[in-house]
């Protein structure tokens, strides 16, 4: 749970891996004092205890209990963020430690006596340290008085907590510097006064870890600092308790053991501490001012940075613009975007985004938020110009940091003529695609309603020749049969153009086809013309595609008919399909070993009604080819022919693969 930040603007917060050792650290101290709190109070009630006061200060019952409750309570805060039953765990217990404090505190102030030291382990009369058997003394309850109120108030009033924390520390500090240098005055006054060395260090861990829970806020905000202070100071906090400790613990150790005298002593302490204290400020100085020196690097290359936008932004022949994104103010523009808009420099300045931008300010400010958080980095706009003409532009936009404010670069290029482009070529690809349309309907009908008066012609034109045969000779018998061969003929065309336009027409939506099943239809409707020209016809294991039935088995009949019919003479013919897979494509193959085309013609036997043959060698309409080809384009693919002639031909077509 992360209470208000009490952290001055001047001053860096930590590093999240900071602030994470500072919390472990809370933790650790927490866990530490529990543990001591409670194996104390284990003792105490094991019985083993009691007899220990008379020859040592002990941790009493109620001591070892409230340490244990502020260690648990500690431990919880420390976790920074439990649910609200454990925070609630986290009060309670630090609210029943600030209690056995008050009420203790209370009884050693008032004299009173309220049955609360012997409730949980009875002390015998005469222990040291105590007036009272099983009673802490004032400095411990006043500790925990203290302790409680700082955890209850960690997350509220962060300094106040502190601040009593640092009082817990220093009663914890004072006893335990006591101990190490056996100096009673520090830890026990006066038998009423008395604290344990146990409980001197749990205090002091008590403390430093309520401390170290919320670190770079309040009383803790520049000891966790990421910045020279923050550093600083943590290098000069651990110089000044170590040092002193450890060197004074070393010269009362030297003066007992006889090595020198008092004076001798003092003077070897101020000498270490000297030369201590001067090394230390030396190399927190030396520390500041390599990072201050790599700080006026940054700057400087920062600086530099800057002028290369800067003229980067204003020498460029693309129009730039500099926009604030919080209200769309525009806060520089280049020579090019003045020259596009129509403004001068002053006017442009003074103008937001939105005046500029055809969409409303709300869209804008979504737009910019867009750009901002780097969701998007394309758009597309129409820009107003001074001249009252709408533009159609393209934006590239991003964040940049320029003299430390966040702001959004855009460079705008103008799209108008390409716009029109685009409108105009879809214009005629939709009136192409509504003239093809047109056509094919035209097609359709024209071949449908033709054949009617055809057949009629041809019917009338036979009974002529039968009944009037004899009476218009022989010359008019050849007129008739002229005529009714030509509407035979036109008859054959038309019924090749109604083929041919319902390729589009009366087209299914694509589904999966196994080839092999489509050959195989295609084969049975070739069945009399493979019987009549003793042709052998093949094909390869053929896979499946996403494509219209019914038209796959017509480009695979056609194709093998073009194989059977265009053979050499008292050859018989050989036809074979064969597939193999290319890049996302099946490329199927119709090979045959027929009269071959020439390369000249490899383009034309693909176009409606182009025959490249008398009708004398070879019967047909020449429309064959030309509806493979449509069926092929209409599914995506490709047709084309590599021949020989006299020797065969071999058409391929590619359709997509499906994954």
């Amino acid at each position: 749970m992360s209470g208000p930040s009490t952290r001055p603007e001047y001053i860096l917060p930590p590093t999240e891996p900071m602030a994470g050792w500072f919390r472990v650290a809370a933790l650790v101290l927490a866990v530490l004092a529990a543990l001591a709190g409670g194996a104390h109070l284990a003792a105490w009630l094991a019985g083993v205890m009691a007899e220990r006061g008379f020859t040592q200060i002990t941790m009493k019952a109620n001591t070892g209990l409230a340490i244990l409750l502020l260690g648990v309570s500690l431990a919880l805060r420390a976790a920074d963020g439990p649910g609200r039953a454990l925070r609630v765990t986290a009060s309670v217990c630090a609210g029943l430690a600030l209690l056995i404090g008050a009420l203790t505190l209370s009884e050693n102030v008032f004299g009173w006596d309220l049955g609360i030291d012997q409730l949980l382990a009875e002390e015998p009369p005469g222990a040291l340290g105590v007036e009272h058997p099983n009673r802490m003394g004032p400095p411990a309850s006043l500790a925990f008085v203290l302790a409680g109120a700082a955890l209850l108030g960690l997350d509220r009033r962060r300094r106040t907590a502190q601040a009593l924390a640092l009082g817990v520390c220093l009663i914890g500090l004072l006893s335990a510097v006591g101990f190490l240098y056996n100096v009673a005055q520090f830890y026990a006054i006066t038998r009423l006064t008395a604290i344990a060395w146990p409980t001197a260090l749990a205090l002091l861990g008590l403390g430093l870890g309520t401390l170290c829970a919320r670190p770079g806020t309040g009383l803790m905000a520049l000891v966790a600092a990421d910045d020279a202070g923050g550093r600083a100071l943590r290098r000069l906090v651990l110089a000044s308790t170590l040092l002193p400790l450890g060197l004074g613990y070393l010269r009362l150790v030297g003066e007992r053991m006889g090595l020198y005298d008092a004076a001798m002593g003092t003077e070897l302490l101020m000498l270490v501490f000297v030369v201590s204290f001067t090394a230390t400020a030396y190399f927190v100085s030396l520390g500041i001012s390599r990072r201050q020196a790599a700080r006026r690097q940054a700057e400087e290359a920062l600086r530099q940075s800057e002028a290369r936008y800067s003229s980067l932004f204003h020498n460029s022949h693309a129009v730039m613009l500099l926009i604030d994104p919080a209200d769309g103010q525009i806060v520089d523009a280049n020579q090019a975007a003045c020259a596009f808009y129509g403004y001068d420099e002053a006017q442009i300045k003074a103008m937001r985004i939105t005046q500029i931008n055809t969409l409303s300010p709300e869209q804008v400010r979504q737009a910019m938020q867009r750009a901002r958080d780097g969701r998007q980095r394309a758009f597309e706009f129409r820009h107003r110009l001074a001249s009252g003409e709408v533009r159609d532009v393209e934006t590239y936009s991003g964040t940049i940091q320029i003299q430390g404010r966040d702001l959004l670069y855009s460079i705008v290029h103008d799209v108008t003529a390409r716009k029109d482009a685009e409108h105009a070529r879809h214009q005629l690809t939709a009136e192409l695609t509504r003239s093809n349309q047109d056509l094919e309907q035209f097609a359709y009908v024209a071949s449908h309603d033709l054949r009617e008066p055809l057949r009629m012609i041809t019917g009338f034109m036979g009974l002529l020749k039968e009944r009037y045969g004899e009476q218009v000779g022989e010359e008019g018998r050849e007129f008739i049969s002229y005529a009714v061969d030509g509407a035979e003929r036109m008859q054959g065309l038309l019924s090749g153009l109604l083929e041919y336009s319902r390729v589009t027409t009366q087209r299914r939506q694509p589904e999966p086809v196994a080839m092999g099943e489509a050959f195989d239809i295609a084969l049975a409707n070739l069945w009399q013309s493979v019987q009549d020209t003793g042709a052998e016809v093949s094909a390869d294991e053929l896979p499946t595609v996403r494509a219209d039935p019914t038209q796959m088995a017509q480009l695979l009949q056609n194709l093998i008919a073009n194989g059977l019919k265009f053979r050499r003479p008292d050859v018989p013919p050989r036809v074979h399909v064969g597939v193999q897979r290319q890049q996302g494509q099946w490329q199927f193959c119709v090979s045959d070993n027929g009269i071959g085309i020439e390369p000249t013609q490899a383009e034309r036997v693909f176009v409606i009604f182009q025959r490249l043959h008398t009708r004398d060698q070879y019967e047909g309409s020449g429309i064959g080819l030309a509806i493979c080809k449509k069926i092929v384009e209409r599914h995506g693919g490709q047709i084309w022919v590599q021949s020989t002639p006299g020797e065969g031909s071999t058409f391929y077509f590619a359709l997509p693969a499906e994954d």
